[in-house]
């Protein structure tokens, strides 16, 4: 012993797996006492430290602790994970615990990649994929920016979900595009032309609409109906592109310039009445010139007085748009007639008046006692006594009036009092005091004279008493109208 004590135990070494006495014997004559040794054997404590790891090669391993978290204390060999290679790291608990070291299995394996595509090109506008959040290989995650834009080349990010062991990715995504632009006049009048031009030869012109304007291979348009269109520039490559514009086409002006006519004195051929031509445009929204026989005339209205003959333009440009328009009209000249009219045969029954021009310039119509209007000038079936023609000029000039005497005589009377032919006479006489008219019944005999160029002609009756209805006869003593004595004869109807 440690004091000096010599002896045996019993037994005489330990058994380290199994608790147990153990006696010490000191030999004799030591004057020394036995003890007992008394061994308590306990099962080792393992540290709880996780066995094994899995990183992804690059990832941030994690520190390796001293102590477990069952309180056993050591230290690693090797001290920190390296995060690119696999292997074994031992810990060794400190003495004196009745612990037992363990072993951490690090295992690196490497990044998965998501396998999507890392390039894509698009032309501008083109109608752009939907970015996927699984790869082909089965990757999840994220998108940033979530969408493509069709118009901007860009860099967008797949960020992989957690515990993938899957790396970031980069899709480059590149908008390809053609710089095309056009260059013409959009606002065009109808019936003008205009040369369009493109940044870019080789290209296809149209038009949406060729009933307002159309366009040639070669960029030239024609306006050719009012309205708005489009035409287009095609360019066709590795990304087709169009260019368009909006073209208005607007209407010309349109005065309205009608032919007309200026009066002028028969005998000494100066205009006594002008003609107003009239553009039918106001001032407001047009500028006007006029010209007479394409001399320009210092009218700048929007109407003009003509007082020559000769052929008139009015040419009327708008004061917005630029467009222009013209309208001619030829002013002749016109006026009143000269003429007469003459009568037919005395007493004809479908009595005739003819009317003849012998001057004058106009354009006539003929027109008896306010009645229609005709072109012909000869008037037929006319009434008996004055009748008054007017010769009218239908371009304005004044009218010449004429009157003539009709002979001639009621074919019939009633004497019935209602104040409707009462009496019969001959009229148109009254300037011939001594025509006289005699009535006889039909057996000759002779009921009435009287006078044509005055009274109120005869009332139907003879000595005071009414005579039947009947026809009568007559003779009427009288000048005609070339003043020879003439004797006309002919019969009448009284009717009650």
């Amino acid at each position: 012993s440690p004091n000096g004590i010599t002896g045996t135990w019993s037994p005489s070494t330990i058994n380290n797996t199994t608790s147990g006495n153990y006696i010490f014997t000191p030999d004799a004559n030591q004057c020394a006492s036995p003890i007992t040794l008394v061994v308590n054997v306990t099962n080792s404590i393992v540290p709880d430290f996780a066995t094994t790891l899995t990183l992804c090669s690059g990832d941030s391993a994690p520190t390796l602790n001293t102590s477990s978290p069952n309180g056993i204390t050591g230290t690693w060999s090797p001290s920190t994970i390296n995060n690119t290679t696999s292997g074994n790291y031992i810990f060794s608990p400190d003495a004196n615990q009745c612990a037992t070291p363990i072993t951490l299995v690090v295992t690196v394996t490497n990044s998965i990649v998501p396998d999507f595509g890392t390039t894509l090109t698009l032309c501008s506008g083109d109608s752009a994929p939907n970015l996927n959040t699984t790869s082909p290989n089965g990757i999840t995650g994220t998108w940033s920016p979530s969408t493509i834009n069709n118009t901007t080349s860009g860099n967008y990010i797949f960020t992989p979900d957690a515990n993938q062991c899957a790396t970031p990715i980069t899709l480059n995504v590149t908008i390809n595009s053609i710089a095309v632009s056009i260059n013409g006049i959009d606002t065009l009048c109808i019936g003008q032309s205009t040369q369009w031009t493109s940044s870019i030869t080789g290209g296809i012109w149209s038009s949406n609409d060729p009933t307002i304007a159309t366009i040639d291979s070669n960029g030239t348009m024609t306006a050719v109906g009012s309205g708005t269109t489009i035409i287009n520039y095609f360019i066709q490559g590795s990304c087709d592109t169009t260019v368009s514009e909006t073209i208005e086409v607007v209407d010309l002006p349109t005065p309205s310039l009608t032919d007309s006519y200026v009066c002028v004195d028969n005998l000494t051929g100066e205009i006594i009445a002008p003609s107003l031509l009239q553009s039918g445009l106001s001032t407001s929204d047009y500028s006007f010139v006029w010209t007479l026989n394409d001399v320009i005339l210092p009218t700048t209205q929007n109407n003009h007085l003509a007082t020559e003959t000769g052929s008139y333009t009015v040419t009327a440009t708008h004061i917005t748009t630029g467009c222009v328009g013209s309208s001619m009209a030829t002013v002749s000249a016109s006026s009143i007639a000269i003429g007469n009219a003459t009568v037919g045969e005395d007493f004809n029954q479908n009595q005739l008046i003819t009317v003849n021009i012998t001057g004058g310039s106009g354009d006539y119509e003929f027109i008896l006692n306010n009645g229609p209007s005709q072109s012909s000038s000869v008037f037929t079936n006319v009434i008996q006594g004055e009748n008054t023609i007017i010769v009218r000029d239908k371009n304005g000039c004044e009218d010449l009036v004429l009157n003539v005497y009709s002979l001639n005589y009621p074919y019939f009377f009633t004497p019935n009092g209602d104040g409707f032919n009462d009496t019969w006479n001959i009229s148109g006489l009254e300037n011939q005091p001594k025509s006289i008219i005699y009535i006889f019944d039909r057996y000759g005999k002779l009921l009435k004279a009287l006078k044509a160029s005055g009274g109120n002609g005869w009332d139907g009756t003879y000595n005071g008493a009414n005579m039947p209805s009947s026809d009568y006869w007559f003779k009427l003593m009288y000048t005609n109208k070339d003043g020879f004595e003439k004797e006309f004869k002919a019969h009448f109807s009284l009717k009650r």
